[in-house]
């Protein structure tokens, strides 16, 4: 969230058209949406990993095969009970089996930052 509001005072720094600050604002808002729904989501929604993908370096990240997603190389595994995520590089994988930013460098409890 912080660097939502750091790359809004940005934008609205800057000398520009109306116009083209709204569509600049409406593109950070969406990918702010698409980065707190969606990449998690899409990510999560996988299953487990083929021989292939253990071969190039994915692993299974879950706690069995009924709830066990597949992670690609140079992720982390968030999980907990029936929800598992794959954390990229920068993101902390918490103890609630979801992905968070890092404020500062910094994870919130129960999470571990990814590298």
């Amino acid at each position: 969230m912080n660097y939502l509001i750091d790359d809004v005072a940005k934008i609205l720094a800057k000398p520009m058209r109306r116009r083209e600050t709204f569509r600049l604002l409406g593109g950070v808002l969406a990918t702010a949406t698409l980065a707190a729904f969606g990449v998690q989501k899409a990510i999560a929604a996988g299953k487990t990993c083929t021989q292939a993908q253990l071969n190039g370096g994915s692993f299974n990240c879950g706690n069995g095969a009924a709830n066990s997603i597949c992670c690609p190389p140079g992720t982390c595994c968030a999980k907990h009970g029936n929800d598992a995520s794959c954390c990229t590089k920068g993101q902390c994988a918490c103890d609630n089996g979801l992905c968070q930013s890092s404020s500062g460098g910094n994870c919130p409890s129960g999470c571990t930052k990814c590298a």
